[in-house]
């Protein structure tokens, strides 16, 4: 355990392609959000879950204990820029990693060499060769995250990559750096279409993650 005790894993709302939340897909005999959970604990002492519907809310306090699940501020409008801005108002925690419930595969040593790396850096964010970035799989400090959200979001942008432009010393991580622990990067599999969703379910069965 680190002095960075909280994660804030993002939710969001039903998929069109999956015709549910992603949280709620099966693995296994549990859900999707139950098996992150269930991994992040090992090193998180403070889960934080953004949801965006209050049925959603209901359904995961049902199926999880001990974990504070939060509804999105902004009900009207789907991007994970309003669920971080309804984190980094209702939580108190200066320092915080950040998840999508639909990155499953998390490697925990990955988690704590992206922690560890912060130093006076004011967010830690996975970044590849091409400059595509891993903004929902990053370290931040809330106060800086907080007040960039409010500058895009004041001009009508709502992405992440606006976002974290204006937050000041920022440490881009490689991920060429990352695949030395983790060579297939699993950790930062997205499931957006039904053969991620496969190649995820597969790997945890098969132990691989």
């Amino acid at each position: 355990m680190t002095d960075i005790s909280a994660i804030i894993i993002l939710c969001g709302g039903k998929s069109n392609r999956f015709g549910l939340n992603k949280a709620f897909l099966k693995v296994n005999s549990n859900t999707l959000i139950e098996y992150v959970v269930s991994r992040v604990k090992q090193y998180f002492k403070n889960i934080v879950v953004i949801v965006k519907e209050s049925d959603d809310a209901l359904k995961i306090q049902t199926l999880i204990k001990n974990i504070k699940v939060l509804e999105d501020t902004v009900k009207n409008e789907y991007a994970p820029i309003f669920g971080l801005l309804t984190a980094v108002e209702k939580i108190t925690e200066p320092v915080f990693f950040t998840l999508s419930c639909d990155t499953p595969l998390i490697d925990l040593n990955i988690v704590d060499i992206l922690i560890k790396s912060l130093g006076d850096h004011n967010a830690v964010i996975p970044r590849w060769p091409n400059g595509f970035v891993e903004p929902l799989f990053a370290v931040y400090r809330r106060e800086p995250l907080h007040k960039s959200i409010l500058e895009v979001l004041s001009e009508g942008k709502l992405d992440l990559n606006s976002v974290i432009s204006r937050i000041p010393r920022i440490l881009y991580f490689s991920t060429m750096v990352m695949e030395r622990f983790n060579p297939r990067l699993d950790c930062l599999l997205n499931i957006n279409t039904r053969g991620d969703y496969d190649k995820c379910i597969s790997k945890i069965k098969k132990h691989l993650v």
